[in-house]
């Protein structure tokens, strides 16, 4: 009977086992989105992250990535995204972004969602932002930046950046169906075999500013 009585106290113990934790925000967005880096704050709802700039100096650039070797697709959709406001006075041409970053060996290709107040021809601000998708690249001799279509305010823009082999082309959606599609120069999309995808929101204001980022996907092509 002893070795009975050994196996029944046993039982009790088992069964009260600490329960496993809840992951909490950060170690979920490190999982499903990546690391989080720059000044401000990381809020993920359901499957939303929001990126919200904090703080009395400028943002600079908020981004959450991963690490990627060889060809991959990478996709979001950027849904509400702040517009800076012009009455602060904060900034000379008040502007913001948010959408895709691939960036590595001194190259980084962003196709975003911008909005901007720019100065017309009297130097005074423009009554409506542009808000449009907008395609940077650069390199280590410079970059440049390309207007590729209007924006219509209120509505989410769907964003891809994909590479295969040395080719690396951009594209945009505002249905999800139709796509537009560019090819970034070879010799400004020269991208090491490993680079950092991410998820970014960047400003050059000191206000408070946020956007959100929905159906984040990293693919590798299929074998």
């Amino acid at each position: 009977m002893r070795p009975l009585a050994v196996l029944a106290l046993l039982v009790p113990v088992a069964a009260a086992a600490a329960p496993v934790p809840t992951p909490s925000e950060r170690e979920l967005i490190a999982k499903h989105w990546g690391r989080p880096e720059g000044d401000g704050e990381f809020a993920l709802t359901g499957g939303r992250l929001t990126l919200r700039a904090v703080g009395a100096s400028p943002a600079g650039l908020l981004r959450v990535g991963r690490t990627v070797r060889g060809d991959f697709t990478a996709e979001v959709t950027v849904g509400a995204a702040d517009c800076p406001d012009p009455a602060k006075g904060d900034a000379r041409e008040p502007h913001s972004h948010a959408g895709l970053s691939v960036a590595g060996g001194g190259y980084t290709v962003r196709l975003h969602l911008m909005q901007q107040y720019n100065r017309g021809d009297g130097a005074r601000l423009q009554a409506e932002p542009q808000r449009c998708v907008w395609l940077d690249r650069w390199h280590p001799r410079g970059g440049s930046g390309s207007y590729l279509k209007e924006a219509a305010a209120g509505h989410a823009v769907r964003l891809r950046v994909a590479r295969t082999g040395k080719a690396v082309t951009a594209a945009f959606s505002f249905d999800g169906k139709g796509w537009a599609e560019t090819a970034v120069e070879a010799e400004k999309a020269a991208l090491p075999d490993e680079v950092s995808v991410a998820v970014f929101l960047a400003h050059d204001t000191r206000q408070q500013l946020s956007a959100t980022f929905e159906r984040f996907a990293v693919e590798k092509p299929k074998e």
